[in-house]
């Protein structure tokens, strides 16, 4: 199983992880199932604010943000639907920490994870919650294609 990543929607995270520094980003991943059960294939991204009063340690999407972007991919483009969701680690790696194994609440979701160091994002990379695993997480092969924004939106 692998995640296919757009390389413009990886420069957006990025970007975002950077702007944010030194507070975690966070957001929602959209994306469809590559097919015989391969992994993901990521189409678009949605930043939301980091409502976590500790937002230089961790972050906390809002619910109802993630209701109304299901809500909206139901009604508008049902082939996709929200698979995951992203964060940055501040003066932190691209794995995840104590914390994310706590706040694992379904384990079909992919968590994308960006280290950042003083300011720059240095690594990006991508787990799915394995209650068998020590971390709590299994590593995801991520894979980053160079299509243009234009070319995502008619495929």
């Amino acid at each position: 199983m692998a995640v296919r990543l757009p390389a413009f929607l990886h420069e957006a995270m990025r970007q975002a992880a950077e702007q944010a520094y030194p507070h975690e980003m966070c957001g929602l991943l959209v994306g469809a199932p590559l097919p015989e059960g391969g992994g993901w294939q990521l189409t678009a991204w949605r930043q939301t604010a980091n409502l976590h009063p500790s937002p230089h340690r961790h972050f906390l999407i809002d619910p109802s943000a993630h209701l109304a972007l299901q809500r909206h991919l139901r009604q508008e483009q049902p082939s996709l639907a929200v698979i995951g969701h992203v964060h940055s680690h501040p003066n932190g790696r691209a794995m995840p920490s104590p914390t994310d194994r706590a706040l694992i609440g379904d384990p079909a979701l992919v968590w994308l994870v960006l280290g950042v160091l003083d300011g720059r994002v240095v690594d990006s990379r991508a787990w799915r919650p394995s209650p068998g695993e020590r971390q709590g997480f299994a590593p995801l092969p991520l894979l980053t294609a160079t299509i243009s924004q234009d070319d995502e939106k008619t495929s």
